[in-house]
C-alpha cells in the first residue's frame, strides 16, 4: 500500500473514533439531567394564577317597603274630596260618648273668603223632634285657613258671632255637644235619641254631609225632608251618614243609638 492512501486510512479511523467518543459523553449528560428533573403528574392540568384576587359577587338584599301604619283605633278617617273639601260645603261627623255627650268636627268650604262666621246650636221648630233639648257645645276650638281664631270663654248656648282679620274660605270647628240626646221609652236600657245639627251658620242651600259613627250608633232620620225621603242613611252601623248632600236648612238628623259602656 502507498504511504499516503495508509495515512488517509488512518486519518478516517481516528475522526471516526473521536466522534462516537462525543456522542457517548453527550448521551451520558443528557440522561443524568433527565433523572434530575421532577416527574410530572398524569393528573395535573395547566395552571394559572389570576394576579388579581377574586371578589366573590354579593347577593343583593331586597328591602321590604314599610308598611303604613294603621290609623289609631276610633280615629276617624275623612274624605278628600266632596263639600267641605273640594266642593263648597260642610262635612259634619260626629261620635257618641258613654255621658250621653257627642264629639263632633265640622269641615267648612265656602265660595267665597270671610272674616266672621256666626255659631249657634241647632234652631229646633216646636212642633220637631226634641224642643226640650238645651244643645250646649263645650271646649269649642276654631281655625280659619289653619289660624287658630280666639273665642269667647264658656259654652255656646246661643248665637255667638266669630270674627278674624284675614279673610278665609276654610273653616274647621271642633267641639263637644251636650244637652242633645235622651233616653228612648219604651226601650231597652241604654237605648237614647238625639238630634245632631252642625252648630256653625252657613248659607241655607250650601250642601251638608252629615255623619255619625261609633259604637252603638242604630239608626238615622232626616225628619226635615218629606216623609218618602225621611229614612236617608247609607253605609251600615255603626258607620252612617246621609246618602247625597243636604241644604243646609234641612241639615239635622235623629239618631237613635245604644250608648257606649263607661270606661
Amino acid at each position: 500500500m502507498a504511504p499516503a492512501q495508509e495515512w488517509r486510512d488512518r486519518s478516517r479511523r481516528l475522526i471516526g473514533a473521536i466522534v462516537t467518543c462525543l456522542l457517548l459523553v453527550g448521551a451520558g449528560l443528557f440522561a443524568r439531567t433527565a433523572d434530575a428533573l421532577p416527574a410530572a403528574s398524569p393528573s395535573a392540568g395547566p395552571s394559572y394564577r389570576s394576579p388579581l384576587p377574586v371578589v366573590p359577587t354579593p347577593t343583593p338584599t331586597v328591602t321590604p317597603a314599610p308598611t303604613p301604619a294603621p290609623a289609631a283605633p276610633g280615629e276617624p278617617s275623612r274624605p278628600t274630596s266632596g263639600p267641605g273639601f273640594t266642593l263648597a260645603g260642610l262635612w259634619f261627623r260626629a261620635a257618641p260618648v258613654s255621658d250621653g255627650s257627642f264629639q263632633v268636627v265640622e269641615v267648612i268650604k265656602l265660595a267665597t273668603p270671610v272674616t266672621k262666621i256666626k255659631l249657634r246650636p241647632i234652631p229646633l221648630a216646636e212642633d220637631e223632634p226634641g224642643p226640650e233639648l238645651r244643645p250646649t257645645a263645650r271646649t269649642v276650638q276654631l281655625s280659619a285657613d289653619d289660624q287658630p281664631v280666639r273665642l269667647p270663654d264658656g259654652p255656646i248656648r246661643r248665637s255667638t258671632v266669630v270674627e278674624w282679620e284675614v279673610p278665609a274660605d276654610r273653616i274647621e270647628v271642633r267641639y263637644t255637644l251636650t244637652g242633645v240626646g235622651q233616653p228612648s221609652r219604651p226601650s231597652k236600657p241604654g237605648r237614647a235619641l238625639a238630634t245632631l245639627g252642625p252648630l256653625t251658620g252657613v248659607p241655607s242651600r250650601l250642601p251638608v254631609i252629615m255623619q255619625v259613627a261609633g259604637q252603638g250608633i242604630l239608626a238615622l232620620d232626616c225628619f226635615r225632608l218629606p216623609a218618602a225621603e225621611r229614612s236617608c242613611a247609607s253605609g251600615q252601623p255603626p258607620d252612617l251618614q246621609t246618602a247625597r248632600p243636604l241644604p243646609a236648612r234641612d241639615a239635622v238628623v235623629r239618631v237613635q243609638y245604644d250608648l257606649p259602656l263607661p270606661g
